[in-house]
């Protein structure tokens, strides 16, 4: 189900990008899209793990959010770029966790051996990226993340059915939580200013994720996703940039 949210969720936002061009353009003009910055959209099939959860399985999202970009020297290879995400809804928890990371009280527990943790991020990750080549860039930033939703899903399935419970957990998970991740990024056309492009980015979280009145003594966020960022090119945008390279 998840596999098949991710590629609606893909195909309804390219099948949507032309109509989404059009509207921004005329609002914000022409000017929406230049040669030294750039915007777009952002999608990313994310995998998260809590550590200190003996977990090996990750949780699977997506992640939904915009970008833009700032060619900051040179276009192309040795030029440098600074890059700003704002991610409206990243996932993280763990998945498969140990009932003594639970918060539910034992008439939920004894009924079960594993559960899911989900939560849901805002975030925001400004990067600074090095164009290794025209195409091939790597980065490194921090990354801020404020809590929207958290919550612990106990699901199993015997001979009478299946059944699920679900726990609002919000009070257990510190609001705002930091991390550094590293980036790997290929942009299509050459390395076009206005290219799509694909990255591979790992995330480590620094702060606990838990509160202290959780009594989990400690855990950091880890997240691995493959995203593609999406420029919105208002019509009539040039490709200087490419060609003064």
């Amino acid at each position: 189900m998840k596999k098949i949210f991710l590629l609606l969720s893909i195909c309804l936002v390219f099948s949507t990008t032309g109509q989404s061009q059009a509207l921004i353009a005329l609002v914000f003009g022409k000017k929406i899209s230049t040669d030294r910055v750039q915007v777009g959209l952002f999608l990313a099939e994310q995998n998260t793990w809590i550590t200190n959860s003996g977990v090996g399985v990750p949780n699977v999202g997506l992640a939904i959010g915009a970008y833009t970009n700032l060619e900051l020297g040179k276009f192309g290879a040795n030029g440098w770029r600074f890059e700003n995400y704002m991610v409206f809804k990243t996932p993280g928890g763990g998945h498969g966790l140990d009932m003594d990371q639970a918060f539910a009280d034992a008439s939920i527990t004894t009924d079960y051996t594993k559960f899911n943790r989900k939560i849901t991020y805002f975030e925001i990750t400004p990067i600074m990226r090095y164009d290794i080549t025209n195409s091939w860039a790597v980065g490194m930033g921090p990354v801020l993340e404020a809590r929207i939703i958290a919550k612990d899903i106990y699901s199993k399935k015997d001979d009478t059915g299946s059944y699920e419970y679900t726990q609002k957990i919000n009070s257990y998970i510190n609001p705002i939580a930091f991390g550094i991740c590293a980036d790997l990024e290929y942009r299509l056309m050459g390395g076009d200013a206005h290219g799509l492009k694909f990255n591979l980015r790992y995330t480590q979280g620094l702060t606990h994720v838990y509160k202290s009145s959780a009594n989990i003594t400690n855990g950091q966020n880890i997240m691995v996703h493959i995203g593609v960022a999406i420029p919105i090119v208002a019509k009539g945008s040039s490709d200087a940039s490419k060609a003064a390279n």
